[in-house]
């Protein structure tokens, strides 16, 4: 099964690999948490409040759970996030996934499904509409070599980049998405994956809006 589809699929099993998540931030003080992943605690109302995409995410201590309704991928990446958070610096050098430790040859097969989303939803679509899906999804257009390129923040210390060539009668849509090169500091090779493909997706989710 692509990734694609295992995300959509709604997978059975995402109950047995949130909880034990919670139990490894629960061992931890929240401020330790805040000050390594840049997310924000509120001791008074016991919560911790995060940006990821343009949205803030409050999470309900002690058991980190969402006080608003939001994606069970999503809601899991960003546990991991937490979890993995070492407070290393954006380098502000973007890489593709293949060139993260071990994205050798995990890294290629996320790469083929970002290309897969990029020709089946934006094939008719022009460099300025697509700069206008980007906004919508909490992204902030930004120059660059390709037809549009935009940058998210899918948590503080997480930026993505995305970049955008629009068809012609010559070639077909074509995009990128990378990471800052600090990635692997905040989660796993499978997390930035992740990551790439929520927020390629929430940008197709925006021309049905």
């Amino acid at each position: 099964m692509s990734f694609i589809k295992f995300l959509i699929s709604g997978n059975p099993q995402m109950q047995n690999m949130i909880a034990p998540a919670v139990e490894k931030l629960k061992k931890r003080t929240p401020e330790d948490i805040c000050r390594l992943s840049g997310a924000e605690y509120r001791k008074d109302d016991r919560e911790i409040s995060i940006l990821s995409l343009g949205e803030e995410i409050v999470l309900t201590l002690p058991d980190y759970e969402p006080k608003t309704q939001i994606e069970p991928w999503r809601y899991l990446t960003l546990l991991q996030y937490l979890n993995i958070a070492d407070g290393t610096p954006i380098t502000h050098r973007w890489v593709a996934l293949r060139e993260l430790p071990e994205g050798d040859t995990r890294g290629m097969g996320f790469d083929r499904e970002l290309d897969q989303i990029f020709k089946t939803n934006f094939n008719d679509v022009s460099a300025e509409y697509f700069k206008e899906l980007c906004r919508r999804a909490g992204g902030t257009v930004t120059d660059g070599k390709a037809d549009a390129c935009a940058e998210f923040m899918f948590a503080p210390f997480f930026p993505i980049r995305v970049s955008f060539w629009e068809s012609d009668e010559d070639f077909p849509v074509s995009g990128k998405v990378l990471t800052d090169a600090n990635a692997v500091h905040y989660l796993s090779m499978e997390g930035c994956g992740t990551v790439c493909v929520l927020t390629l997706r929430s940008v197709a989710e925006q021309l049905s809006k």
